[in-house]
């Protein structure tokens, strides 16, 4: 986690001077909407994914997935708001895609997390949808 921190630190000037600008929208490619999630009906996914969440990504994206951590506030982020509709409507492969692959400010986590590890990711994510009223 320290050596997280210090990256994200060290980053920071470019970070900032990136951030004058907006970010153009992020779409995973086509392929990506026709790949499975293959530990989806697992009993421990979303469990694993919420561990998961707790230790990776909730500095950016805040313990609710509302983009509210204490990181991007740090960094004058909005990272994505997981708990919109519109993460429903993509594809879990999608998602695993973004997971995957990261974006400036968000890491690789294809590095640093197994694929089972990134499914229970996505799985998790899934939980966090707001209900539509």
């Amino acid at each position: 986690m320290t050596a997280v921190v210090s990256v994200v630190f060290l980053a920071l000037p470019a970070f900032v001077a990136a951030q004058a600008k907006p970010q153009a929208k992020w779409d995973a490619p086509a392929e990506t909407k026709q790949l499975q999630n293959p530990v989806k009906t697992d009993g421990r996914t979303v469990e694993r994914g919420s561990q998961l969440f707790h230790l990776h990504c909730v500095g950016c994206h805040g313990a609710t997935g509302a983009g509210d951590g204490k990181m991007a506030k740090v960094l004058g982020y909005t990272p994505a708001d997981l708990t919109l509709e519109k993460l429903n409507q993509q594809a879990d492969g999608e998602i695993f895609w973004k997971i995957s692959k990261g974006r400036e400010p968000m890491p690789k986590w294809e590095n640093q997390l197994s694929a089972r590890e990134r499914w229970d990711l996505v799985s998790y994510i899934r939980t966090l949808l707001k209900p539509v009223r």
